[in-house]
């Protein structure tokens, strides 16, 4: 099952070498860029510490709630599973997914 070809890397990629990378930016804005950012993190955070109670109370129906407690982590670990397996599809192609299925490295 296991090919014998190398796997693709960054250069297959096209990946940038640190020589081709742009100068760095001037001081003042890599400041104004760091300051928008965490900006933009801190209202990221709020509004999803704000949001949450709100969809968890609107989910309960005559104070429970319609689902079993092993909904969540259950849904959580296969929607990891999903999201890994298309990161290695997207970043190495077939030929890297195929490999994740050989037992022979084990």
């Amino acid at each position: 099952m296991a090919s014998n070809a190398p796997l693709r890397g960054d250069a297959e990629r096209g990946a940038l070498n640190v020589a081709d990378a742009a100068p760095p930016a001037s001081p003042r804005t890599a400041a104004k860029s760091a300051m928008l950012l965490q900006i933009g993190l801190l209202g990221f955070f709020t509004l999803t510490r704000a949001i949450h109670p709100l969809i968890i109370g609107k989910t309960k129906v005559g104070g429970k709630y319609p689902h079993e407690p092993i909904t969540v982590p259950l849904m959580e670990c296969i929607l990891t599973l999903v999201v890994a397996q298309a990161m290695t599809l997207m970043n190495g192609g077939l030929e890297q997914w195929k490999a994740i299925w050989d037992p022979k490295p084990l």
